[in-house]
């Protein structure tokens, strides 16, 4: 069979010498043909029913990899294992099958593997139709790999794209989530508006800002006017006219929300325009500046209160940069130094200059150790303002460092405390004055006492002593019924004797004045525990002597003082009295097991015996200290300083004043 099935012996008798011409021209013809459909790159190929190869064009054999003879005559299945989708086909699914049962082509894409390679096909194949016997199909293939691949890598691209649009989106979506989110907590809001068609965009927190709901109403420049302050409303409409010409407009704006309340705003807002010139576009801020508004009033009316309460209180503060030496003073710092800013500039040497001569280089030096150490400095100085008027000013510096330590400025305040200054001074002159009074009290108190007890020692004890004498001669003589009566008055005067002498050394015990304190001291403490019936302790060392007679008399009574409130109140059975001396300082301390006291609560209720103990003591310049506790009995400490212009007095280490 030759080329379409023709065979030419079925009519060889038939032929005639015309015959056999049209057969060599219709040989020609298809022989051109067959040289044609080889040159092509499409595989052509015809097969029987069966699926024998009868004819293929050079194609065919390049993608099959065999030879013409080869292929000629070989099974189409087997030289073509096709498979759809990575599945081999069942034999009713293959393309040869389906173009036989059917009078339409069978058309389809399927893979095809050679060795290590992979190639897909695009087939499309057609039955034909011979006689009533015979039928044939003819397949054209075409390698569509290329193409495929070239797909495949789009479709790759296309869902590379398509992930990172989606990945875009949502990293753009959560982005204007955050964006609005960060509008949200600044109060802050964008708008957008087509000059050209007036269409607009406002961002959600400008409606939040009108207090309206998003997209309601259209954002629109008439919109935004109406919730303007109608006393800002013309100011706006001239600064956006100007803005269109200028490109920038920036302004504070009062709003009224949809539910009455008011708001300051911030706009600020920039025109973009086309190559020609002409206003295309305005993009915009809207910022909620109410709170800042708020706080810049109540900090303006707090600067002002501060700075009422400075011109009140005499008081002004100051900074200094201890790098560059830049400073800045209140009002108030002006005021007390006497000078206006406009002629003084804030700085530490025209601070200086007002200093007094005689604190001059005090101040520098405290004020050279401040700049090199943290912490707080206090001092006060004397400045001389331009009138030549003195005043005495209290300075309060704090230094402030950075982090590695340098200081690097210093902030500050200055008082003035002339009146204060002057008021401590007329105070400190009449507490001299009070002591001056009080010692002279004392004085003629222990020179009346002295007196006194003279009077009574001398004039009333030798009177009373005579008056003894007298009775007794009287006795001598009496009858036996009287001397009794009389003994008995004997007994009585010699008992008011005795009593007088007592009160006389009360009054003023001579054994302070011949014998010195430690004696007198000793005396008392005899006689008040023969009187009381409590054993009184009593001990001294490195007493000095001799000791001036306003300690030994103040120590003295407050000695007396002290045990007769332990007679009263203690309850006690006994006592101890120390007295110790040191080359500075001299101490009495007397301690009882009585029943104690708390002293926080008895310190308003104290007598007039602490508060005459106390005085004395002042004037001395010496101090008193009382411990007890309720059930743990009383200690008393005086202390006086033998010297009145040494150091302060050492006191004794836990120790709780009254």
């Amino acid at each position: 069979m030759g080329f379409w099935g023709y065979d030419p012996s079925a009519q060889g008798q038939l032929m005639t010498t015309e015959s056999t011409d049209l057969i060599s021209q219709l040989r020609a013809t298809l022989g051109k043909m067959e040289i044609a459909l080889g040159a092509i790159d499409e595989a052509i190929v015809w097969t029987d029913e069966k699926g024998t190869i009868q004819w293929c064009n050079n194609s065919f054999d390049l993608l099959v990899g065999l030879t013409h003879l080869e292929v000629l005559g070989a099974r189409l299945f087997e030289l073509l294992p096709i498979e759809h989708q990575g599945q081999g086909l069942l034999p009713e699914q293959h393309p040869l099958v389906r173009a036989l049962k059917g009078p339409d082509k069978a058309h389809g894409t399927y893979e095809f593997s050679k060795g290590a390679s992979r190639s897909f096909l695009e087939i499309t194949a057609a039955g034909i139709q011979l006689n009533e016997q015979d039928k044939t199909v003819v397949l054209a293939i075409h390698d569509i790999t290329e193409r495929k691949q070239t797909e495949e890598k789009l479709a790759r691209s296309h869902e590379s794209l398509e992930l990172r649009v989606a990945e875009r989106t949502e990293e753009l979506s959560k982005q204007k989530e955050l964006l609005d989110e960060g509008q949200s907590l600044a109060k802050f809001g964008t708008i957008q508006r087509d000059l050209q068609t007036g269409e607009g965009w406002w961002s959600d927190e400008v409606y939040t800002i009108l207090g309206m709901s998003p997209q309601k109403p259209a954002p629109t420049l008439e919109a935004f006017l109406e919730h303007v302050h109608p006393d800002d409303v013309e100011e706006l409409k001239e600064t956006i006219a100007t803005s269109r010409k200028t490109g920038y407009r920036d302004g504070e704006y009062r709003i009224i929300r949809s539910n009455g309340e008011e708001l300051t705003v911030h706009a600020r807002a920039k025109v973009h325009y086309d190559e020609e010139g002409n206003p295309v576009r305005l993009i915009g801020t809207i910022l909620d500046i109410t709170e800042r508004k708020k706080a810049q009033e109540a900090l303006r009316k707090s600067e002002e209160r501060l700075l009422v309460a400075q011109e009140v209180a005499h008081f002004g503060s100051f900074e200094r940069n201890l790098q560059t030496g830049a400073g800045w003073w209140s009002d108030e710092v002006y005021r007390i130094l006497g000078v206006s800013c406009q002629e003084c500039e804030p700085s530490f040497d025209n601070y200086l200059s007002h200093v007094h001569p005689e604190d001059l280089e005090r101040v520098k030096a405290l004020s050279l150790k401040g700049s090199e150490e943290a912490g707080i400095n206090r001092s006060d100085c004397r400045i001389i303002r331009p009138s030549g008027e003195i005043r005495t000013v209290y300075n309060q510096v704090r230094t402030f460092t950075d982090e590695s330590g340098t200081p690097i400025r210093r902030v500050g305040t200055i008082l003035d405390i002339t009146e204060r200054k002057q008021a401590e001074l007329e105070i400190q002159q009449a507490h001299t004055q009070l002591l001056a009074l009080s010692r002279r009290l004392i004085q003629t108190q222990e020179q009346e006492r002295r007196r006194i007890a003279l009077e009574l020692h001398d004039q009333l004890g030798q009177e009373l002593a005579l008056l003894s004498i007298e009775i007794e001669r009287v006795i001598l003589t009496a009858p036996e019924s009287q001397a009794k009566q009389l003994q008995k008055l004997t007994t009585k005067t010699r008992e008011i004797s005795a009593q007088v002498q007592t009160l006389s050394h009360q009054l003023h015990p001579s054994q302070l004045e011949h014998l010195g304190l430690v004696a007198a001291a000793r005396s008392l403490c005899k006689e008040i525990s023969q009187a009381s019936n409590i054993q009184i302790d009593f001990s001294h060392s490195d007493v000095p002597s001799p000791i001036p007679e306003d300690v030994s008399i103040c120590l003295y009574r407050v000695l007396q003082e002290s045990l007769g409130n332990m007679v009263k109140h203690s309850g006690t059975q006994e006592a101890q009295v120390t007295l110790t001396g040191r080359p500075d300082q001299i101490h009495l301390d007397i301690c009882d097991s009585g029943v104690g006291f708390d002293p926080e609560e008895q310190r308003e209720t104290f007598g007039l015996g602490l508060i005459s103990m106390r005085e004395r003591l002042s004037l001395v310049n010496g101090e008193i200290v009382i411990e007890s506790q309720p059930s743990a009995g009383t200690r008393i400490k005086a202390c006086v300083p033998l010297n009145p212009s040494a150091s302060p007095i050492e006191h004794p280490t836990e120790v709780q004043e009254a």
